[in-house]
């Protein structure tokens, strides 16, 4: 397995996004089936703050349309900016 740094961009179908975000937290991947995910939503796996971080999902299932979730979003994009 290939260890990657920094940002990754993943644009997949949904079943597969589901599974590798329960995978990413470390739940089993039938839970998936408990979170719905929109066609082009966006969704951002990351790891909580804290001294010892851990895989988190960051924002799930976020539509362009939603305010609350573009806010979130251009949080996410100062705070990845900012870790540069």
């Amino acid at each position: 397995m290939v260890r990657i740094q920094g940002h990754i961009a993943l644009f997949s179908h949904g079943q597969f996004g589901r599974a590798l975000a329960m995978t990413w937290i470390g739940q089993p991947v039938h839970v998936a089936e408990h979170y719905g995910l929109e066609t082009a939503s966006l969704s951002i796996l990351g790891r909580s703050g804290g001294l010892e971080p851990v895989p988190a999902i960051e924002l799930w299932n976020a539509l362009p349309d939603r305010t609350r979730n573009l806010r979130l979003m251009d949080a996410w994009r100062r705070q990845a900016i900012a870790l540069r």
